[in-house]
């Protein structure tokens, strides 16, 4: 259940940053930067109440550990490419670091695809390198939500995605070794 409301919440953010306007949230009067970054931080942090319930519950399911994974990809992707619409990153390298981003995670669910239309049901953990990628990308949407101008704030915005891709495309190296020697193993 956490996930598909997950799922659901993840182009909010996306929405507000393409309809910049003041939003109330508990009788408060954000700006469109703040209220989307808050909502991305209570999207984001359904990804740990969403595994820890599953954890405690001992609910874990296979549909969740394939669904979970896209779920972040559709709170990050989103956002970042509304980011990159409306010019809140120096262009062309917003663009650039956006196509750079999605690349490897288009090539995980096709794997991921691929399994499924194979009926293969395996189980591809997550590694550290997936993780940390995450984070570093959600810090960098945070970083480019914020009202701060200059050419060393793009810079660290720029560099902060810079390091996720470097994490995204060590995670997706791993990911797909991993998905061939399970379809190896299941010829």
């Amino acid at each position: 259940g956490v996930t598909f409301l997950r799922i659901l919440g993840c182009f909010v953010p996306m929405w507000m940053i393409f309809n910049p306007q003041n939003y109330m949230f508990l009788s408060i009067m954000l700006p469109w930067w703040g209220a989307a970054l808050l909502v991305l931080f209570i999207v984001g942090s359904t990804d740990f109440v969403d595994g820890w319930l599953a954890r405690v519950t001992d609910s874990i399911t296979s549909l969740g550990e394939k669904l979970d994974p896209i779920a972040d990809k559709l709170l990050v992707i989103p956002t970042f490419f509304a980011i990159c619409a409306s010019g809140l990153i120096l262009q062309p390298w917003g663009w650039i670091i956006f196509t750079l981003t999605v690349i490897p995670e288009v090539a995980l669910v096709s794997l991921n695809i691929y399994l499924m239309v194979r009926g293969i049901h395996a189980r591809i953990p997550s590694i550290w390198a997936g993780k940390i990628k995450m984070n570093i990308q959600c810090l960098g949407l945070v970083l480019a939500l914020l009202p701060v101008m200059g050419m060393w704030w793009q810079a660290l915005v720029i560099g902060c995605f810079m390091i996720g891709i470097g994490f995204s495309y060590v995670a997706a190296t791993r990911y797909i070794q991993t998905g061939a020697t399970i379809i190896k193993a299941a010829q």
